[in-house]
């Protein structure tokens, strides 16, 4: 797949926009897991006068894609007149409705309708612009490196990011060790307010994270642990909201085994301050039996209590200052994969969910092991394989 800008000026801003429109496309692809082959924005009559290009994999999600597709602009309006910026992002545009399109029929065997590509785009649009920003540093590296060279390909991009990351991981000033190459699923339980139920549009406005320090263990040997806290960095460069915003499910009590336990969807999500907050919305009352008695109980304010299922993606460990404390973790990079609503929080000391099977993905500690960009690769290559989509 070529993901193509389109320019009617060859001025020294419009080159320049052009290199950071097409770094976004680059830079959010392979953070999104995606496969980049090369990068110009050398002219070219064969594509209709395109003034650059991204190369993506043919394999990529249409979600993703749109995604990828989405980002040239958002980037473009940071630097140029909206206006200019629309322009020059409109063979992107037909290519976020082509995925768009796409991924409704992969998820719904339809066509989306008018309604739901507009609130599609709008969604997938909030995700490309929050992805632009938390990443804009690399972004900038990518562009100079295409102002110097014209084409780069997926080698060099990596080397960019992973020089940054390396720059990155020699700023910290605490001793980091190795921990185990995976971790499972995480939960967090977080309360519900009571002003944060609308009854008629049967939403539920939620706080999903306040990055409180938990106290868990981790074991040693067969029947012993030892204690450490956990704490999570709340910013919109720490935690991704991808998969929130792509449409994650809520369910009832992390239940992730059957249809039947999605009792709501995550309309969005997004940072504020230093909190992690969505709205989630339930489905129109008589569709769905569990769904009704779910929202019931939330709106009596019987079911107070939500909990978020998320991946640690990168943790910086401060080891213990003397006798009686205890090692620090510091969560810098994690991803919620759901929400449920919950009884009672699961014991907070325990690190792992007592669910068979349950997932698990690599990780990323302190600068050390395999790296956020293979990991990336890694993490969605196995949720596609899990998800049948490669063999």
């Amino acid at each position: 797949m070529k993901m193509a800008s389109t320019s009617s000026s060859g001025s020294a801003e419009q080159i320049r926009a052009t290199a950071y429109h097409e770094a976004a496309h680059a830079v959010t692809a392979i953070r999104l897991g995606a496969g980049v082959n090369e990068v110009t924005i050398k002219p070219s009559l064969a594509r209709g006068g395109a003034a650059g290009y991204v190369e993506i994999a043919r394999s990529t999600q249409p979600y993703n894609y749109a995604v990828i597709a989405a980002a040239g602009e958002a980037a473009s309006r940071r630097l140029i007149d909206v206006n200019k910026a629309i322009a020059g992002a409109e063979v992107d545009r037909r290519d976020v409705d082509a995925a768009i399109a796409r991924w409704y029929h992969e998820k719904f065997g339809s066509a989306p309708t008018r309604r739901e590509m507009v609130e599609t785009n709008i969604r997938i649009g909030a995700i490309a612009k929050d992805l632009v920003a938390e990443n804009w540093s690399l972004i900038e590296r990518v562009a100079l490196e295409l102002l110097a060279r014209e084409t780069i390909n997926s080698d060099d991009i990596r080397r960019i990011i992973e020089e940054a990351d390396a720059t990155a991981s020699r700023t910290l000033s605490v001793a980091t060790r190795r921990l185990p190459d995976v971790l499972p699923l995480q939960t967090r339980l977080q309360a519900i307010g009571a002003s944060a139920i609308d009854v008629e549009a049967r939403t539920v406005q939620i706080i999903f994270t306040t990055g409180a320090t938990v106290r868990r263990r981790k074991y040693t040997g067969w029947d012993t642990a030892v204690p450490f806290d956990e704490t999570l960095v709340v910013s919109r460069e720490a935690i991704d909201l991808t998969r929130l915003n792509a449409g994650a499910p809520v369910l009832d009590s992390h239940a992730a085994y059957s249809t039947t336990a999605q009792v709501a969807v995550v309309e969005r999500a997004w940072i504020e301050g230093k909190e992690g907050r969505a709205s989630v919305r339930f489905p129109k009352a008589g569709i769905d039996a569990q769904a009704d008695r779910m929202f019931g109980l939330v709106a009596d304010r019987i079911i107070k209590n939500i909990s978020a299922g998320y991946r640690i993606d990168q943790v910086r460990i401060v080891e213990a200052a003397g006798k009686g404390q205890v090692e620090q973790h510091i969560v810098e990079r994690w991803t919620p994969f759901e929400i449920s609503f919950v009884t009672a929080g699961a014991d907070p000391g325990a690190q792992v969910r007592s669910a068979d099977g349950l997932a698990t993905y690599p990780v990323a500690f302190g600068g050390a092991g395999i790296g956020h960009v293979e990991a990336a690769r890694l993490r969605i290559e196995m949720s596609m394989r899990a998800a049948g989509i490669l063999a």
